[in-house]
């Protein structure tokens, strides 16, 4: 199973960097492009890229605007331009577009972020690919309608400043339910080794700037509307995955309106929660069922 860095040119002519493992199978199934979270780096799906590999997809993950290889030497962590979740759903199905030359078979597996970014990619581009997988997501929530408003008024003064404001409103809560938490980032994982690894990584964990936050929650603001949800192709298979202790997703409950709004649409949608794991579902114990359902779920 061969790694390799992943450069590619977007619509913008931008050069954006990820990484890709291609499958040593002689007959691949498809390619699963990974959409990678906030504040983090595809490099660190590099277990379950292999896991694919082993069962016979190529996997392919770029890392987004101001995220992993795309800022060197952690210059740029964290900035977004005004428009940078756009163009963070314009680089997936750029990307994807590309791969579709080569492939029959593309699935989207979008966590945390990603899964955002992937709920808007398929609103704006319907039918593209075969199957989607939404990971530690959520569905209509009041504060994604309020945060819009919010982090574009935080974002008047100072927009390249670090978003600490809005940091704090969206992640401050998370650890509200965990007697003892062994770090501020202790929702992310029952797996303390985890956790800990995420808290020690130089490109994890930064706090982004004021556009980025502005940016992201506007983008999280559209995503539920009518307009927008009528926008997904009907034929879309969803498989939604989320730990049973995961906030992002209020604890599986926003989740599971998502799944219901999707299944009303008439959509192939299924959802999938684990007890006993909390977001980054596969860094928990019982990863390997996790990514044994996203196996299936491929194949089927």
């Amino acid at each position: 199973m061969a790694h390799e860095k992943l450069e590619f040119t977007n619509r913008y002519g931008e050069k954006v960097y990820g990484n890709k493992w291609i499958s040593e199978k002689d007959e691949t199934k498809g390619v699963v492009v990974i959409v990678h979270g906030m504040c983090e780096y595809s490099f660190r799906y590099n277990e379950f890229a292999l896991f694919l590999n082993g069962n016979g997809y190529d996997v392919y993950a770029l890392d987004h605007l101001g995220h992993g290889l795309n800022c060197p030497n952690k210059q740029g962590l964290g900035i977004w331009p005004k428009d940078g979740f756009e163009k963070c759903v314009d680089n997936v199905a750029d990307l994807v577009n590309d791969l579709k030359r080569n492939k029959d078979a593309v699935y989207v597996f979008g966590h945390s972020m990603g899964s955002f970014i992937t709920q808007s990619y398929m609103e704006r581009y319907p039918g593209v690919v075969n199957k989607i997988v939404l990971c530690g997501s959520s569905g209509p929530q009041i504060l994604h309608k309020m945060g819009g408003f919010i982090a574009s008024m935080n974002a008047i003064i100072g927009p390249n400043k670090p978003g600490v404001f809005m940091n704090k409103l969206s992640f401050g809560g998370y650890n509200k339910l965990i007697d003892n938490p062994v770090s501020k980032n202790a929702w992310l994982s029952w797996n303390e080794e985890n956790v800990l690894k995420y808290d020690k990584d130089e490109y994890c964990g930064f706090i982004p700037n004021k556009l980025f936050y502005k940016s992201f929650m506007s983008g999280l603001a559209k995503l539920h509307t009518k307009s927008n949800l009528a926008k997904i192709d009907v034929n879309q298979k969803v498989l939604l995955i989320v730990g049973q202790d995961d906030p992002v997703g209020n604890y599986s409950i926003s989740l599971t309106k998502l799944n219901n709004i999707y299944k009303k649409r008439g959509m192939d949608s299924k959802l999938i929660i684990y007890p006993h794991m909390r977001h980054e579902i596969l860094n928990e114990d019982k990863k390997l069922d996790v990514m044994n359902d996203t196996l299936n779920f491929l194949e089927k």
